[in-house]
């Protein structure tokens, strides 16, 4: 699991189960499968990012592994590009 969802330590906000995530892109992801945001606060290790808490429910977890894998996918696609883009630039030069 990357770090950028805490998967093993629930935390519980205003009586309500929640999953901390600190990826905008994977918080996205989520509000655009109707998940459901309990919090939204300032990461501590870094207060210029935020941290998105959902409230877990019987289809967070898989939904959240969905979302994971989509943005490692489109990450690993990005990436596979750019290394192409390099190799042209080299080859150019």
């Amino acid at each position: 699991m990357e770090k950028n969802v805490s998967m093993e330590n629930p935390i519980t906000v205003d009586d309500e189960k929640g999953r901390c995530v600190y990826s905008a892109a994977i918080a996205r992801a989520l509000i655009h499968k109707d998940h459901k945001v309990i919090d939204i606060k300032p990461n501590r290790a870094d207060p210029v990012r935020t941290v998105v808490v959902f409230r877990e429910d019987d289809t967070f977890n898989a939904d959240l592994e969905a979302a994971l894998t989509e943005y490692g996918e489109k990450k690993e696609k990005r990436n596979e590009q750019r290394r192409l883009n390099e190799k042209a630039r080299e080859v150019l030069l």
